[in-house]
C-alpha cells in the first residue's frame, strides 16, 4: 500500500461526498481511504458507508465523539500505508495531489513532502494562494536542523498539505495531543524537527475552505489557551532532546505570531482572560533581545509586556504598525488599480498590470478567421505532425507558415500533439492542463474550436438554432465570423468576463437525440454506433466499463442517464482553473486507457478520431455527475457552427455560387449577386 488517507469526519455532510469523490478519483489508486466517523449526529455515516460499498479501498471506523486529534490517532494505529497523508472532510484535493506527492517522496526518500494550497472562503467566495511563511533553502531537499530559524514560519501548522513516512510518525510515536484546538500545532512541528528529509512540490494540489460554520470557534473558547499547551508540549520534548538552543528564535517568535491571532480572533469577552495567559507564559520562557528572528515579532513581545488590558496591547501595536507604515509600507490604493509604495517617508503609485484570467483556446490546424480579443488563445492542434497527409490531405507551404506566426503549438512541454489524429482538439486540452503556468494560471479556461465557438446572446440563438439538434447547435445566416457577427453573438471580452462571472463551469446546450432522429429515439449509443462512420460501438462499451471501474462514484449517474437522449456537444468548455484539473484527469486518465487496450491502424480515417469522439460522451458524464450532486454552477449556451472559416471573404461566391440552404431542403443559386433558392428533387 502506497498512501493512508486519513480523514477525521464529525457532522461534515454538506461537503463531504465532494471530499471523498476528490479522494476516489485520485490517479493513484494504491490506497487506502481510512474515514474515522468521531460520532456524528447527522448523515455523515450513511455517506460514508454508501461510498464503502462502491469502493473496497474505504475503511470506516467509529468511535465516540473526542475531536480531530484523536480521530487522527485512530486512524494512524490502523493505516497501512508506506506514507500517511490527512483529509479534512471538507477539503478537496485535485485529482493528481497523491500521485504527485508520492512520486517525489519516494522518489527521493523523504520523511516529510509538503504541497501549496489554495484557501477558498466560503462567504466571500474568494480563492487564494496561501503563501510560504519564509524563504526556502536552496537545496531541494534540507533536514530541520537547516532550517531551524524559519522551521515554524515556513510551513503552516495544519496536517493537510503534507505527506508523512508512516515509518516516521510511527517509530518515534507521534501523536496528536488530546486537546480541544490547537493539536495539529503540535503534532505538525514534532514531525518536522524530526525529519531528515524535507522538500516542497511547488504544485498547487489541495482547495482548503474558510469560515465554514461548524464548532471550531466552540472548542476554542471553551479552552482558548489550547495552544499554549500545545507549543508548551513542543518545548518540553524538544528541551528532553537537547534541541531546544537550536530552535528556540524561531519557537519564540512564532509563538508571538501564533498568539497575536489567537487574541485578534477570540471573542470580546475572553481576549483579556487569554492576555494574561500568554503573558504568563512568556515569563515562563525567560525571553531576551536575542531570541527573535525579526523585529515584528520582537514588537509583539514588548507590547505584551507593557500592556494592562487587550485594549491597551492593540494601541500599542498599532503605534507599532503606524510607525513603521509610514517609514516602509505595500498597500492598495483606495481604487485598488495601484501599488502605494512608502520607503522613508516618500510614496510612490505605481499602476498595477491588467490581470487577464481568462484564456479561451481555439483548435485550429489550418488557417482561419478567428474572433478578436485578448482572452482568446489560438493553438495550432497537432503541430508535431502537420506535414504529414491528414484527412485534408498534406498541409500547403503558406498555411504551414501562416499557423507557425499566428498561433502558439500544442507540441511544447508535456504533451500529445503526435497523436492528434486520435484526440483531435483534445491534444490543446492536454497541453494546456499540462503546461498551465505557460498560458499565464488563468482562472478561467475554456476550449473552442475553429468552427465551433460558443453563442452568449440566447435570443440571437434562440432566432437562428436549427431542428437536426433542437437547442443545441445553429448555423449562423451571416455564413462568416465577421467582428460584427462576433458582437452580435457574444463573443467579445465584456460578454465573456460577464459569462464567468456568473458560473464555475460553461458548456453547451444539450443535443437532443429524440428530436434529431424522430420516431427512432436513438440513446447515445446509439448515436455513436450509426452517426459516427468508421467508429465501433465496442469502444463505446469499454469506454463505460473503464469509467465504471475507476470511477465508482459515476455509477448511478450513468445507469441514470446513458439510456438518455441529451449530451453535451463537441468539447466546447469553459472551467474554473480547480475545475479543469479535476476534469482533465478524469477526461485523460479514460482515453490513455481506451488507447492502450485499441489498435486503431486498421480503422479509417475518420474511426481513428475515436478518442475524440469519446470524450464528448466524456464530458457528458461529468457534467451529468456536478449536476445530479450539484457540485458547481453550470451556466449552457447554444453552439455556432462557421461554415466559412476562410480569411478572404471569396469575392466570386458573392457573385455566382451553388449552396444548399441551412436546411438542405433547397438549392440556393447566387447570379450576379441576386439570390434564387429552388427545392431540391427526391433522390430517385
Amino acid at each position: 500500500m502506497k498512501v493512508s488517507v486519513i480523514i477525521p469526519v464529525y457532522n461534515a455532510e454538506k461537503y463531504l461526498a465532494e471530499c471523498l469523490d476528490s479522494i476516489v478519483c485520485q490517479t493513484l489508486s494504491d490506497i487506502e481511504i481510512i474515514c474515522v466517523n468521531d460520532g456524528s449526529s447527522d448523515n455523515s455515516l450513511s455517506i460514508l458507508e454508501a461510498y464503502s460499498r462502491k469502493d473496497n479501498r474505504f475503511k470506516i471506523i467509529n468511535q465516540e465523539n473526542s475531536g480531530p486529534g484523536v480521530a487522527r490517532n485512530t486512524g494512524i494505529n490502523v493505516a497501512s500505508g508506506e506514507y500517511i497523508f490527512f483529509v479534512d472532510s471538507d477539503d478537496t484535493i485535485f485529482p493528481e495531489t497523491l500521485e504527485k506527492m508520492y512520486n517525489k517522496a519516494s522518489s527521493l526518500d523523504l520523511d516529510i513532502c509538503v504541497c501549496r494550497s489554495y484557501e477558498y472562503n466560503i462567504k466571500t467566495q474568494n480563492q487564494s494562494l496561501i503563501p510560504l511563511g519564509a524563504q526556502l533553502p536552496k537545496e531541494d531537499v534540507f533536514s530541520s536542523s537547516d532550517i531551524s530559524d524559519s522551521i515554524f514560519l515556513l510551513f503552516g501548522g495544519w496536517p493537510w498539505d503534507k505527506l508523512y513516512k508512516a515509518s516516521l510518525i510511527k517509530d518515534n510515536n507521534i501523536s496528536f495531543p488530546n486537546l480541544k484546538n490547537s493539536e495539529d500545532t503540535y503534532f505538525v512541528y514534532k514531525s518536522l524537527i524530526l525529519s531528515n528529509r524535507i522538500s516542497l512540490l511547488n504544485d498547487f494540489l489541495i482547495l482548503h475552505k474558510m469560515n465554514i460554520t461548524i464548532s471550531v470557534s466552540k472548542t476554542r473558547e471553551s479552552d482558548c489557551d489550547a495552544f499554549i499547551k500545545s507549543m508548551d508540549l513542543l518545548r518540553q520534548d524538544l528541551l528532553a532532546s537537547n534541541k531546544w538552543d537550536i530552535f528556540k528564535k524561531c519557537f519564540v517568535s512564532y509563538f508571538m505570531i501564533f498568539a497575536l491571532w489567537h487574541l485578534q480572533t477570540i471573542s470580546e469577552s475572553l481576549k483579556d482572560t487569554l492576555l494574561k495567559s500568554v503573558k504568563n507564559y512568556i515569563q515562563k520562557l525567560k525571553i531576551k533581545k536575542t531570541d527573535f528572528v525579526d523585529k515584528y515579532s520582537y514588537s509583539i513581545f514588548i507590547s505584551l509586556q507593557k500592556s494592562e488590558n487587550y485594549k491597551h496591547f492593540e494601541k500599542l501595536m498599532n503605534n507599532f504598525n503606524s510607525f513603521w507604515e509610514r517609514i516602509f509600507s505595500v498597500k492598495n490604493s483606495k481604487n485598488s488599480n495601484h501599488k502605494v509604495i512608502t520607503i522613508l517617508g516618500l510614496r510612490i503609485k505605481i499602476r498595477k498590470p491588467e490581470k487577464e484570467n481568462i484564456k479561451i483556446l481555439i483548435a485550429l490546424h489550418k488557417p482561419a478567421l478567428l474572433p478578436k480579443g485578448k482572452y482568446f488563445l489560438p493553438v495550432h492542434v497537432g503541430r508535431n505532425i502537420a506535414q504529414q497527409k491528414s484527412k485534408d490531405g498534406i498541409i500547403k507551404k503558406k498555411d504551414l507558415s501562416w499557423l507557425l506566426q499566428n498561433t502558439v503549438g500544442d507540441n511544447t512541454g508535456d504533451n500529445i500533439s503526435s497523436l492528434n489524429r486520435y484526440y483531435n482538439e483534445c491534444s490543446a486540452l492536454y497541453w494546456a492542463w499540462k503546461n498551465y503556468d505557460k498560458i499565464g494560471n488563468p482562472d478561467y479556461i475554456g476550449l473552442n474550436h475553429y468552427r465551433r465557438y460558443f453563442c452568449f446572446n440566447d435570443g440571437y440563438f434562440d432566432s437562428y438554432h436549427q431542428s437536426d439538434y433542437e437547442k443545441g447547435l445553429c448555423f449562423i445566416p451571416e455564413n462568416r465570423l465577421t467582428s460584427k457577427v462576433c458582437h452580435k453573438v457574444g463573443l467579445t471580452d465584456k460578454s465573456i468576463e460577464k459569462v464567468c462571472k456568473n458560473a464555475e463551469i460553461i458548456v453547451t446546450r444539450d443535443a437532443r437525440l429524440d428530436i434529431a432522429y424522430q420516431s427512432k429515439k436513438t440513446n447515445l449509443r446509439g448515436d455513436y454506433e450509426t452517426s459516427l462512420s468508421g467508429c465501433k460501438v465496442k469502444d463505446f462499451d469499454l469506454m463505460i466499463n473503464i469509467v465504471l471501474k475507476k470511477y465508482p462514484q459515476y455509477t448511478d449517474v450513468i445507469n441514470k442517464k446513458i439510456n438518455g437522449y441529451e449530451k453535451s456537444l463537441y468539447q466546447l468548455i469553459i472551467m474554473k482553473r480547480e475545475i479543469f484539473f479535476e476534469y482533465c484527469s478524469f477526461l485523460f486518465a479514460v482515453l490513455e486507457e481506451i488507447n492502450n487496450k485499441v489498435d486503431f491502424s486498421d480503422y479509417t480515417i475518420n474511426g481513428q478520431r475515436t478518442l475524440g469522439y469519446l470524450a464528448e460522451i466524456l464530458l457528458s458524464i461529468y457534467i451529468w455527475d456536478v449536476e445530479e450532486k450539484h457540485k458547481y454552477k453550470i451556466s449552457k449556451y447554444g453552439t455556432l457552427f462557421i461554415q466559412n472559416t476562410d480569411l478572404n471573404k471569396p469575392i466570386l461566391k458573392s457573385i455566382f455560387a451553388v449552396e444548399n440552404s441551412l436546411d438542405k431542403r433547397h438549392k440556393v443559386v447566387t447570379v450576379l449577386g441576386l439570390k434564387f433558392k429552388f427545392k431540391r428533387g427526391k433522390n430517385k
